[in-house]
């Protein structure tokens, strides 16, 4: 019984080393999550930076528009030649039903799967036997869904489920900071658009006055010459001029 009993600990032992090391590897997923401010850029590094801490042969991940409802699909990773998903309306997709129910969905074995036919067709055409499916949602609003897909049956469970629930919540913030960042950019982009225009305005505006003043003085000017009259001097500064005069009488 003893022996049994080690046996015992030592496997909970080592299942926890293995748990901590999974979520260590979780957090440094999540600040590398965060250095993409480029969301495209994050698309083409995220099945890289998954592979830590998500088993998969297949990733897949879905964008949702809360107003028009339509759904962009991106294939992450493939085991073959990336084959673009089927176009479906919305409510015949899985990333609908997912974002709609807010809850993770496993298919253990894809040929089973009643619902969702052509998605589940097209799986089973880039050889995945099983998936995980994970709604992306941040305190804003629901991103869309992650999904990642096994070549082998039952690879998911339940324990996997809340393991990378945690993940899926990092990708839907880092896309949801990444789409943030891009709109800041387009509208610095925008303002320093505006405030050149501005300015080239104000050039053009100031140009007539300016030339409208050039033309006051020089007619004034020849107005006084058609009179008979000499030109006016410049003007002087009599207080100076005066005082140099009681200098150089001094002198004398």
């Amino acid at each position: 019984m003893r022996g049994i009993g080690n046996d015992s600990v030592a496997g909970d032992r080592g299942s926890a080393a293995s748990m901590v090391a999974r979520y260590e590897a979780l957090i440094h997923v999540s600040e590398a999550l965060r250095a993409y401010h480029d969301r495209d850029t994050l698309f083409r590094s995220l099945a890289r930076e998954l592979r830590p801490v998500v088993q998969f042969s297949f990733l897949g991940l879905a964008l949702y528009d809360e107003q028009t409802h339509a759904v962009e699909p991106y294939v992450l990773e493939a085991t073959g030649e990336p084959v673009p998903p089927p176009e479906l309306s919305a409510e015949e997709q899985l990333t609908y039903w997912v974002v709609q129910h807010q809850t993770p969905l496993l298919i253990p074995i894809v040929e089973n799967e009643t619902r969702f036919s052509q998605e589940m067709t097209y799986l089973r055409c880039q050889g995945i036997v099983s998936t995980c499916s994970l709604p992306l949602t941040t305190p804003r609003r629901r991103v869309g869904m992650l999904l990642a897909g096994s070549r082998e049956p039952h690879v998911y469970d339940a324990k996997d489920v809340a393991f990378l629930s945690l993940v899926a919540n990092q990708v839907a913030l880092a896309i949801e900071n990444a789409e943030s960042y891009e709109a800041l950019q387009h509208s610095l982009a925008l303002e320093r658009d505006r405030m050149r225009n501005v300015e080239a305005s104000d050039e053009l505006l100031r140009a007539p006055r300016n030339r409208a003043r050039c033309s006051a003085g020089f007619s004034a000017d020849l107005a006084d010459r058609s009179d008979g009259a000499p030109p006016r001097p410049p003007d002087l500064d009599v207080s100076r001029s005066a005082g140099r005069g009681r200098r150089s009488s001094r002198l004398r």
